[in-house]
């Protein structure tokens, strides 16, 4: 069984996907897509990036690349076995102003 759990339950939980390995343990599933190459990096939330590393066990980014191109639609996986290859690269800030006093 294969739960959208974005729509379902929300976008908050961290991940996008609820789906089960072949000996039904959960399987957590955050998808990235993107129209171009399979190099092409791509921006993760604070959240999605924190629930990736609090759950090792069950976490996966499934990045498909070449969407809606002539090209074959392609996708890889990243686990926890793949933190090391990651280049994380922070590129935005929340701003709000601090109270007067």
């Amino acid at each position: 069984a294969v739960e959208q759990v974005s729509v379902t339950k929300g976008d908050g939980l961290g991940y996008d996907v609820l789906s089960y390995t072949q000996d039904e343990h959960e399987l957590h599933i955050e998808v990235k897509t993107t129209t171009l190459k399979k190099d092409t990096p791509f921006l993760i939330t604070k959240n999605e990036l924190d629930y990736f590393q609090a759950h090792p066990d069950r976490a996966q980014i499934y990045r498909v690349f070449k969407v809606f191109s002539k090209q074959e639609v392609g996708l890889y996986t990243l686990s926890a076995q793949d933190r090391d290859r990651l280049k994380l690269d922070p590129v935005a800030f929340r701003v709000g102003l601090r109270p007067k006093g």
